[in-house]
């Protein structure tokens, strides 16, 4: 027999359990994925699996054999700790594996002058899997158990029945606070060593990636219809655009055909007086979902359509030296451009501006809209507007944009060009 002297006290990871353990022992057996038994006699449980056994180098602290992005153990000490666990509480560990069984004891160390962890090494002839046997009752094997999901699937997904518990590749780490369903991850940078501390970017990352997709009708309902704000409502949901039609069904369940996201309480009474149903969002995110990736329209989206629908033509309603300068300004755009401009004067361009003194570029119906007080701020300012809306629709670009300023760059040179060809650069003629 072999003896190897781990040089950890008891202490080392004081919060594991018996049943952190077992759970260790079940994830590596797991990580072979291939069939596995679990079962408890007379005092003692067992973990068999029908792997490929593994080295001895991976009994050291930091080794073990490679693991991929489905497999369970990143830090590659779960069957160590697990020894541990069960020394430090001298009950029987012993595992059996291809080519040699292994046992963790604690011992007085004459090299620390302390007790230590011992592992004792001894050969065997066994050519297939690994069995791990161990002293626990019934009951903390059961919990142990009930730590790992049964499922099929590779995917994360949602763990219904099991609100609030995060599951990594069908092993549990933590439990979350507020959450409406359990889920089931990937991440295993997700939680700590000792799954006791989460990293909730990375939780949420994965849970927004599970609702981006997610097509069951009830988890909708439920995250729609909640008075209460819970971690699904924390993240924004980019709803892919396939499963788009199945969130708008059930808003219309609840919402009936006319419904819209709160913004402010005055836009939410007056929609309301026109039939529609106001969504008051639980968080920012939750409204980015509804607003951005669902299109659901806000209250002032709804105003504003409202007042475009009612367009009417105001020139008739000007008096005479708005009339003046309105005129005059088309006949300086048709010098330019060379055709009557599409231009309608309206009263009001939008509901929610109190003092509505712009022009708009009206893409839906190809024309620029002007106010009546647009064309009190005078025909300097009237003419620039005309030409800098006819720019947004003729090149389709908008404010902000370095495109933008090249398209008016362009018709300020061009403006410039045909007004002055008589007077560049001497008697020669325009480039």
């Amino acid at each position: 027999m072999q003896t190897a002297e781990y040089p950890i006290s008891a202490n080392y990871c004081a919060k594991w359990s018996i049943v952190e353990g077992i759970r260790e022992i079940i994830s590596n057996a797991m990580d072979t994925k291939l069939e596995f038994t679990t079962g408890w006699d007379n005092g003692y449980g067992y973990v068999h699996d029908n792997g490929n056994g593994f080295p001895k180098e991976c009994l050291i602290l930091g080794e073990g054999e490679s693991k991929d992005d489905t497999q369970i153990g990143q830090f590659r000490e779960g069957l160590k700790i697990a020894g541990l666990v069960f020394a430090r509480e001298r009950r029987f560990f012993r595992g059996k594996t291809v080519g040699y069984t292994f046992n963790f004891r604690m011992a007085q160390s004459t090299t620390f002058d302390c007790e230590t962890l011992f592992m004792d090494f001894e050969q065997n002839e066994q050519e297939k899997g690994t069995i791990v046997t161990f002293e626990c009752t019934e009951a903390e094997i059961d919990i142990a158990k009930a730590l790992f999901l049964k499922d099929e699937r590779d995917t994360a997904f949602i763990v219904p029945d099991r609100p609030g518990e995060l599951f990594i590749n069908k092993s549990f780490v933590h439990k979350i606070d507020k959450a409406l369903y359990g889920y089931n991850i990937a991440d295993k940078n997700a939680a700590n060593r000792d799954r006791s501390i989460l990293n909730m970017d990375n939780v949420k990352d994965s849970i927004q990636k599970i609702w981006n997709t997610i097509e069951g009708e009830r988890f909708i309902k439920t995250y729609l219809k909640s008075t209460e704000q819970f971690i699904e409502h924390e993240i924004t949901i980019s709803v892919n655009p396939k499963c788009k039609h199945i969130w708008h069904e059930e808003l219309e369940k609840i919402y009936g055909s006319k419904y819209c996201v709160f913004d402010d309480e005055q836009y939410a009474h007056q929609v309301a007086d026109w039939g529609y149903r106001v969504i008051k969002p639980l968080t920012y995110s939750m409204k980015s979902t509804l607003n951005y990736y669902l299109d659901v329209p806000m209250c002032r989206d709804i105003l504003e359509n409202h007042i475009k629908k009612e367009y009417t033509d105001f020139t008739p309603n000007l008096s005479p030296h708005q009339l003046k300068i309105y005129n005059l300004a088309l006949d300086m755009a048709y010098l330019y451009y060379e055709e009557p401009l599409n231009i309608m004067v309206v009263e009001k361009i939008s509901f929610l501006e109190e003092d509505d003194s712009r022009a708009m570029a009206d893409r839906d119906n190809n024309r620029i809209l002007i106010t009546p007080k647009a064309i009190d701020r005078g025909l300097k300012k009237l003419i620039g507007s005309i030409i800098h809306e006819q720019t947004h629709l003729t090149k389709g670009h908008n404010d902000s944009s370095r495109a933008f300023e090249d398209d008016l760059t362009e018709v300020i040179g061009d403006l410039l060009v045909k007004m002055n060809k008589q007077m560049l650069i001497g008697e020669r003629d325009p480039i």
